[in-house]
């Protein structure tokens, strides 16, 4: 099930998990089943079913203590907290958060810790704090290229290549999100099936997109810059 939603196979990934909950809740112990909670959680959230996810993360959150499986409770929380934030309820999200970020400091988790931080980064933006939301997803960045985790960079590139565009900031915005292009069509270029290629620059065309339309704001100079990108 957790293959088909990296894959972004959402309907199958919830067949599997679904079925995966069944069993688990017969038998498994609580930390298995607080880890495929999570995953279905997930799911759905990404599907926007927000209600059943926040119901999966509620039920695995209790588990995820009670096993001190402190990983999936951090995870978890930076669920729940991007559920509040959807809905306008930041302060329960920064509470959420924190516990996420101070369980994945004590653990020396950097990549929790990167993504944590750029949920932060993302809460500071919804809040109109923009320059705590940059310097958050500064820190995101640096903490994923320490732990080599392209794709988790690319997307803060991403993210920091909005805020500078928001801010007035093209060139800084053209250069973010180049780095972004740059990180994912090298994780492109490891992927060995040819289809699976082709789904991941689907994936990114949007990048593609900014950049043009960055490049065709910036200057009419650069417009040739941008049509070779396109």
């Amino acid at each position: 099930g957790t293959l088909h939603y990296n894959l972004n196979n959402n309907a199958t990934a919830i067949r599997y998990l679904n079925q995966s909950l069944v069993l688990q809740r017969k038998s498994s112990p609580p930390a298995n089943l607080a880890l495929t909670l999570f995953s279905t959680g997930e799911v759905r959230r990404f599907l926007g079913q927000n209600d059943a996810a926040r119901e999966l993360f509620l039920e695995a959150l209790p588990l995820a203590r009670a096993s001190q499986e402190r990983a999936c409770e951090a995870d978890l929380l930076g669920s729940l907290a991007m559920l509040d934030l959807r809905v306008g309820n930041f302060l329960a999200a920064k509470q959420q958060l924190d516990q996420a970020l101070t369980i994945r400091r004590e653990l020396k988790d950097l990549r929790g810790e990167a993504s944590t931080l750029g949920k932060l980064g993302i809460l500071a933006e919804a809040q109109s704090d923009l320059p705590l939301a940059h310097t958050l997803y500064q820190q995101a960045a640096s903490a994923y290229a320490a732990n080599r985790y392209r794709g988790g960079e690319a997307f803060i590139r991403q993210l920091l290549a909005q805020l500078e565009s928001r801010l007035g900031n093209l060139p800084a915005a053209a250069e973010q999100m180049l780095e972004a292009i740059r990180l994912a069509e090298g994780l492109r270029q490891r992927l060995s099936d040819r289809d699976l290629r082709a789904t991941y620059i689907g994936y990114v065309q949007n990048r593609y997109e900014f950049l043009i339309e960055t490049y065709l704001r910036l200057d009419q100079g650069q417009a040739e810059r941008a049509f070779e990108i396109s």
